[in-house]
């Protein structure tokens, strides 16, 4: 077992090694056929009563979606509340715009919490 110098951080590395210990960098290619393990991917469970809870209280701004993983609905909702209160800044707060905005989002969020029970890759939340 020799020590060479890693070509990214320059830091004394066992020729063994697959990486370096300091940068990461890798060292020596593994050899056909050898049993290395592949990574195993870890799932995060989300709770179904947060996802309720969340959708209750804050389901017009659509920090339930964010919670769960469906951001695309999340910012959705986020953007429409966003332009109505623009809109309705720009007329003064006369029209309502943002009121009209935030209740069709939280009925679209109830709606969500009616039915939504998985996250985006199919997973169950418990």
């Amino acid at each position: 077992m020799a020590l060479i110098s890693c070509p990214e951080c320059s830091t004394n590395v066992s020729d063994k090694a697959l990486s370096c210990p300091s940068c990461g960098c890798p060292i020596a290619v593994p050899p056909t056929g050898s049993s290395v393990a592949a990574p195993t991917a870890v799932t995060v469970t989300k709770s179904r009563g947060a996802y309720i809870i969340l959708g209750i209280l804050f389901g017009a701004f659509g920090f339930h979606n964010f919670y769960s993983g469906h951001n695309l609905s999340g910012g959705i909702k986020i953007g429409l509340i966003l332009l109505a209160f623009v809109l309705d800044a720009a007329t003064g707060f006369v029209t309502g715009w943002s009121l009209v905005a935030v209740v069709i989002c939280e009925i679209w969020a109830l709606l969500e919490i009616m039915v939504v029970n998985t996250d985006p890759l199919g997973n169950k939340m418990t």
